[in-house]
This record gives structure tokens, C-alpha cells and sequence, in this order.
């Protein structure tokens, strides 16, 4: 298997808009949010003042596993796995029928199990040890959701947490892809899973960064991200294992790079977006005219908008304005870890299909801002290659570049 080109067979995802791949599709294409105002709770924690975020329904995960050995799972993890469940039976693959050595899970996020471990010691510390279960403990790392797939899922080729902010899950899905290139396993799951949690809302009212609008990436008036959450995840294989089993290929994995400069002033956020994208083209052996779209992280944030936008502007120059780009984010919102894999999700569907999704909530780019071509209606074209992107307000970087399912 070593050296052979990696395809995606496979897409699930449980999100805001419901369950399934097509539910996502469907949202971007129609410009259509889930943003309602709303906030987390925890036991023996205030409550705290509801504000705009994008949540997935509680009972999302259950109607594709069931009931039945979720209680000691925390709800991260119950997506996770309900999204790679779905994965796995759109690529037609049956795990428990297959060597689970041959198979292994990537996840990407950023709070995986954070409000488990807060849970843990607040109650530990307000009723006791004794109303503590052990049974919660594997529930209070970041490693859960990769961890609690494995076992339920039965997989022992490979499990990997990857935490690396925003560009968490899209990394997960490029170092999957380099383990399938290696010939270390013949299928890998990856992506990534996030909820909005009560640390990160709280964290959110303390840094007085609560929004007070739906997001408007690029947008003149732009304000702040608004939170959101959900789980994706990708079926990685080799072209000739699917070709064998005759599998249905949705896209081609391209070359990935990551960067990350410190994250002092813009400019240096936008560095660390230059240097990814040129590593990424390099590396596929393309100038940037050649990609056919692009699907960018902005999420509406005055700072890290204008950073990435100058890291296009800088790389693509004149083709920037040329070159047709989705903000996922506006319909989503910001899921943080999760965030790359549903960008990556909207690039494999537009490749498959043809037509890009527009951006939701940008209505007039920012003049201050290179010039971009942010379509307001679904756009039909012949998309060979598409650029996922993302950038980090800490000054970290990765691109992904995708191919059509012919490679």
C-alpha cells in the first residue's frame, strides 16, 4: 500500500443541522444557520446568561447508536462515534467484520472531556468522593473521543489525539492520510468533535467575547465568532483497496502542510498562514491557479478575518479574486477542533457534486481586505482541486488540499 493515492469513501457527521452528511450540504447550500440563543449548564455552577451559539440536538447521537452502553460515554464521544458509524456505512465497510488491526481512529479537538473533568472535581469537592462513579474518569481527557470509539468500534490499528486549536481535526486527517501512505493500516477514520461546553461559555462571559450577532466572515461589519459545535469524520482507504471492494471514491487526498509563527502581532498570524499554503501548493507541484476553490476558516473575527485574508491575498495574488471561497462558518459558526473537518466535509461534497456552497452572513467584504470572490448563491462549476484552510488566532496554520475523486 505504501506510496498509494488515499481516498474518501466515507462521510458522517452529526451536527446543529441534524444527522448525516447531506443535512450539512443541504444547510450550506441553502444558507441556512442553526444559530439560537441558548447556554450550557453544569451541576452546582451558576447558570449563565444565554447567548447565540449553534447546538447539536441531545438526542442526535442516540439515533444512530441507540440507548443501550452510552451512560458511562460522555457526549462528545457519543457524537464521535455516531459520526463515525455513519462514516463507515456510507463507505459500506462493517467494522465488526473486518481485522481490527487493519483499522484505526484520528480525532481532532480542542475540549474533549474538559466539562467531565470540571464535572469530577466540582462534585468530588461539593458532595464528595463518594458521589464520584470511577466509571466517569476515562471520560475526562481530551483522548476520549478517539479512545471510546476504538473500544466501541472495535479498531486497533491506530488512535491518535490531535489538539492543535482550530487546526486540530483538519491535522488529524492529514496525518491519517500519511498512515494509510505508509501502509500502517488499510482504513483510517479522522476527524473531529467538539461541543459547546460550560468552561468554554463561561471563558467566552469572563474575556467579554459573547457575540451580539450571527457571524459575517470578511464582512465590513464583522464583530466576533459565534460558537458552535458537532462531529465529522472521514473514511480514508487507499484508491486500489476501494477500487477492490468497489467502493464509490468522493475525493483524492493532495499534499498538507502546517505552519505556526507566535502569535505577537497579525502579521505574524498571517506568516504562519503564508507559509502553509505555499508548503501545501509546493508540495502538490501547482501554482495557486490552480485550485479550484477554496474553504477558508474565517468565522467573523475582525483579527483573524483580515490575517487570513492577507495570507491569501499574499499567496494568490491576482487569482484571489478568481478563485471562488466558502466560509463554512458563517452557517456553523466556530467549532474550534472540529472546525477543519467540516470545512474538508464541504470540499469533498463540492468536488463530488460540482456546485460550491455560498457564505453565510457576508454581505459587503470588507474594502480594507484583499479582493475575494465570496459567491451569495450556490455556484455550479468543474472543481479539480480545492484548498481547505485554516489559521488559528495563536499563530497556527495547516492546509489541505483536496482532489477530485479521479485524483
Amino acid at each position: 500500500m505504501s506510496g498509494s493515492d488515499v481516498v474518501i469513501t466515507g462521510l458522517g457527521a452529526i451536527t446543529p443541522f441534524g444527522v448525516g452528511a447531506a443535512a450539512v450540504r443541504q444547510a450550506l447550500l441553502e444558507r441556512r444557520t442553526a444559530f439560537a440563543s441558548s447556554a450550557p449548564t453544569m451541576d452546582a455552577m451558576p447558570p449563565l446568561e444565554p447567548f447565540l451559539s449553534a447546538r447539536v440536538a441531545e438526542s442526535a447521537a442516540s439515533t444512530v447508536l441507540g440507548k443501550k452502553g452510552l451512560r458511562a460515554v460522555n457526549p462528545e464521544s457519543q457524537l464521535f462515534i455516531a459520526a463515525a458509524q455513519l462514516a463507515l456505512r456510507e463507505a459500506g465497510v462493517d467494522s465488526a467484520h473486518l481485522d481490527p488491526t487493519h483499522i484505526g481512529l484520528f480525532a481532532g479537538t480542542v475540549r474533549g472531556g474538559l466539562d467531565e473533568y470540571l464535572r469530577y472535581h466540582i462534585e468530588s469537592l461539593v458532595w464528595g468522593m463518594h458521589r464520584v462513579s470511577a466509571t466517569r474518569g476515562p471520560n475526562t481527557g481530551f483522548n476520549a473521543p478517539a479512545s471510546h470509539g476504538s473500544i466501541r468500534l472495535k479498531l486497533q490499528a491506530a488512535n491518535m489525539t490531535l489538539s492543535s486549536r482550530t487546526a486540530a481535526s483538519l491535522d488529524a486527517i492529514s496525518q491519517g492520510a500519511d498512515f494509510i501512505r505508509k501502509g500502517r493500516a488499510r482504513f483510517i477514520l479522522a476527524g473531529g468533535i467538539e461541543t459547546f461546553s460550560y468552561a468554554a461559555a463561561d471563558a467566552l462571559h469572563a474575556d467579554g467575547q459573547v457575540p451580539s450577532g450571527p457571524p459575517r466572515p470578511y464582512d465590513a461589519q464583522r464583530g466576533r465568532p459565534v460558537p458552535g459545535e458537532g462531529a465529522v469524520v472521514l473514511l480514508l482507504e487507499t484508491r486500489e483497496n476501494a477500487q477492490a471492494r468497489g467502493a464509490k471514491i468522493l475525493a483524492t487526498v493532495g499534499a498538507w502542510s502546517t505552519a505556526f509563527e507566535p502569535a505577537i502581532r497579525g502579521a505574524s498570524v498571517a506568516a504562519a498562514g503564508v507559509r502553509s499554503l505555499k508548503g501545501a501548493l509546493s508540495r502538490e507541484g501547482i501554482e495557486a491557479k490552480g485550485i479550484g476553490a477554496i474553504f477558508s476558516s474565517a468565522a467573523g473575527s475582525v483579527e483573524t478575518d483580515a490575517a487570513e485574508a492577507q495570507a491569501l491575498g499574499e499567496v494568490f495574488g491576482p487569482a484571489l479574486s478568481e478563485t471562488p471561497l466558502c466560509a463554512v462558518k458563517g452557517t456553523a459558526g466556530e467549532w474550534d477542533g472540529a472546525s477543519g473537518a467540516l470545512q474538508a466535509l464541504a470540499a469533498v461534497q463540492t468536488l463530488a457534486e460540482g456546485v460550491l456552497p455560498p457564505t453565510a452572513g457576508t454581505e459587503s467584504v470588507d474594502p480594507a481586505l484583499p479582493r475575494m470572490r465570496i459567491p451569495k448563491e450556490p455556484l455550479a462549476g468543474t472543481y479539480q482541486r480545492a484548498l481547505v484552510h485554516v489559521l488559528d488566532p495563536s499563530g497556527r496554520s495547516s492546509t489541505l488540499i483536496l482532489r477530485g475523486a479521479e485524483g
